[in-house]
């Protein structure tokens, strides 16, 4: 599996000395809002009706706001994705954490906070937790995970924002402050009494249900005489305009520490189905795969941001966080993390301090699971495939996201285009390298009526793969397989190569030809076992096999070909 890419700190630092002074010395202020998509903040100006955020949309104005950050369709797994800098499938954490027998974040992960033990930096978590407590340290669990200190709430949805029970480090008690105003209370005090560079995290309650007025100095709806159990929408924004107005108060608590902090504002999932609007669609909404579940608001702004002000079309996830946020305090994520640790986090630092930087991801993903169900979805710079697996069914849809933003037309039905058709089979494998998985996807066209046959869980580290080539005819005298590390290009000339000028009528070479192997041939079949090293470095590796047999009489070469398959190296 290709590792991640960290930003280049160290070239920054020889071509830019004032960042290099800033790297590792300025303050980090990481903020999360609950349930809120791209579709309620006017600066991504995709939604009708949004409440004023006049402070996030400044944020926006003198930053970089990222348009195609994704998310997980649901909170806790974004949590543990931006707090260890790996996917849901390898801490777990698919859905959201509700009960005892839920999974956890482990304390055998490396968090965030832990990261930065060394590097001078404080750390605090203000906010909401819900990453679990059972079996973790019970009311000190974000102590545990390293947070030295934590001021919040432990589970998901507060049952009142004016009662709710606060943990301070272990101890709880009964808050009736306004949790949005209680949770930047708690951030000004913390901060106040530090003395070199931090970080802090404020992760709010809101605008997550319940849908409650907040206290009127803190917005401008009219609510009089509006029910939210019927009418949620005013609420709603009410509370984002009462969580912007508390942002503000926030950073202006920040004195003259706010020119030498770097501020990053995330949504931890898409917008709930009871509140979005045309054009978004509900059954698009939160907790699902699609864009209104997992495209979120991100926005960067400090003095690490290059010409403020800009808009990036750089595809970043959620946990890229870890990766990033460890840039800006001057730790290198991948030489931190114990010796053995998969991260899946690429830091996006770069694109912020340098708007011609290359971003580091071409590809992106998003999860959620539960049980024996699954959502996972992959996109590049313009198709997006969506896999849904449960109970042993699995079922995919393919979508054009510049074409169809709101993803109204699967592709999967229709008579797909050449380039659709392509999109389709690169985005299988990518979704299998970003799961470890193996994967044995044919392409392409064969000739003279044989097919390659292999099991399509594709192959494993450590274990032996069978690929044959079938349908032989009975004059076939020899097989070979060809293999590959490409199906776009061999020896210069762009794939697939027609080869009737060679006398095999109707054949294309489709795969690169760095390697070959000779096949046994039994019973109508060519068959040839590849024995894949128990080797990490290969998770993730893809190879390209095609079939070439020697059957005389099939056409003026005597020799034809089979389609070809892209093998990824599962875990």
């Amino acid at each position: 599996m290709a590792r991640e890419l960290l930003t280049p700190l160290v070239l920054l630092a020889l071509l830019t000395a004032p960042l290099a002074a800033q790297i590792g010395s300025d303050n980090v202020l990481f903020l999360v809002a609950d349930d809120l998509g791209v579709d309620q903040l006017a600066c991504y100006g995709e939604g009708t009706t949004t409440a004023p955020t006049p402070t996030v949309d400044s944020l926006a104005a003198g930053g970089v706001l990222f348009r195609n950050a994704w998310a997980h369709p649901l909170c806790s797994p974004t949590r543990a994705s931006f707090h260890t800098g790996r996917h849901p499938f390898r801490t777990g954490v698919g859905t959201v954490i509700g009960g005892p027998g839920d999974a956890v974040l482990q304390t055998s992960e490396t968090t965030l906070p832990e990261l930065l033990a060394g590097a001078g930096y404080a750390n605090a978590l203000i906010g909401k937790w819900h990453l679990g407590t059972t079996g973790i340290g019970g009311n000190s669990a974000p102590n545990v995970a390293g947070w030295s200190h934590f001021a919040g709430a432990l589970g998901g949805a507060i049952p009142s924002y004016y009662a709710w029970s606060r943990v301070v480090n272990g101890v709880a008690a009964t808050s009736t402050r306004y949790a949005t105003s209680q949770n930047v209370d708690d951030a000004l005090a913390w901060i106040a009494a530090q003395n070199g560079p931090w970080l802090c995290a404020v992760t709010f309650n809101a605008p997550h249900t319940p849908y409650q007025a907040p206290p009127a100095s803190l917005h401008t709806q009219n609510l009089v005489g509006l029910d939210p159990t019927t009418n949620p929408r005013p609420f709603y924004r009410a509370m984002v305009e009462a969580m912007d107005t508390e942002i503000a108060r926030l950073l202006a608590g920040l004195g003259a520490a706010r020119s030498r902090t770097n501020i990053v504002f995330l949504g931890d999932n898409g917008t709930p189905s009871a509140i979005v609007q045309s054009p978004f669609v509900r059954t698009h909404a939160k907790a699902s795969p699609y864009e209104g579940g997992i495209n979120v608001p991100l926005i960067v702004s400090g003095p690490i941001v290059a010409s403020p002000g800009r808009e990036s079309p750089a595809l970043v996830e959620s946990v890229d966080l870890f990766a990033t946020l460890a840039a800006l305090c001057g730790v290198d994520a991948s030489s931190a993390v114990p010796a053995g640790t998969i991260l899946d986090a690429r830091s996006f630092a770069g694109l912020l301090s340098d708007p011609s930087a290359v971003a580091p991801r071409t590809t992106a993903f998003s999860e959620q699971f539960s049980g024996s169900s699954e959502d996972a979805c992959v996109r590049d710079a313009q198709h997006k495939l969506i896999r849904r697996r449960s109970s042993g069914a699995e079922d995919f849809e393919l979508y054009d996201l510049v074409a169809d933003p709101f993803e109204s037309r699967d592709l999967t039905n229709v008579a797909r285009t050449t380039a659709q058709q392509r999109a389709l089979e690169d985005l299988r494998t990518v979704l299998a390298r970003a799961r470890d998985e193996g994967l044995a996807l044919a392409f392409g066209s064969a000739c003279g009526g044989i097919a390659l046959a292999a099991d399509a869980d594709g192959p494993t580290l450590g274990a032996a793969f069978l690929v044959e080539i079938t349908s032989l005819g009975a004059s076939a005298s020899a097989a070979s397989l060809l293999l590959g590390l490409s199906r776009d290009s061999a020896a210069g000339a762009g794939l697939p190569i027609p080869l009737d000028s060679i006398g095999m009528t109707g054949c294309s070479l489709l795969v690169s030809i760095e390697d070959s192997a000779s096949a046994a041939i039994a019973a109508g079949r060519a068959a040839l076992t590849l024995a894949v090293p128990a080797d990490i470095a290969l998770s993730g590796a893809t190879l390209f096999v095609q079939g070439i047999v020697l059957q005389p009489g099939a056409n003026t070469a005597g020799v034809i070909a089979s389609d070809a398959m892209a093998l990824v190296v599962g875990t």
